[in-house]
């Protein structure tokens, strides 16, 4: 995860993580890892004066992608811990974003 601290506040992206990690991280948190990973994030970010994370998720819905494809998380997976749509950079590959705390005008 990395932090910005521009004149919009303090922000969050959850940025992306190899295949080969994730599917580490999945043989050793389980099926709810990511969930819990994904969770740990927002709120770290939260404790950490925040106003929004964002994230780079692939829908599933739209298109079944590999593996290697998956990297970034899914989008059922963000709106789970809460994330909505904010932007889509294509049909398949939104950009999501949960607000955490007061956005800071500069």
């Amino acid at each position: 995860m990395q932090g910005d601290r521009r004149n919009t506040g303090i922000s969050y992206s959850v940025t992306p993580v190899t295949a080969a990690r994730w599917a580490r991280l999945a043989d050793f948190f389980g099926p709810s890892g990511a969930y819990a990973l994904l969770a740990g994030a927002v709120l770290y970010a939260a404790e950490n004066r925040a106003a929004v994370v964002e994230g780079y998720p692939v829908d599933t819905t739209l298109r079944r992608p590999g593996a290697s494809g998956l990297f970034t998380g899914t989008l059922r997976l963000f709106t789970a811990v809460g994330f909505t749509i904010a932007r889509a950079r294509s049909p398949e590959r939104p950009v999501v974003q949960r607000i955490v705390g007061p956005c800071k005008a500069g």
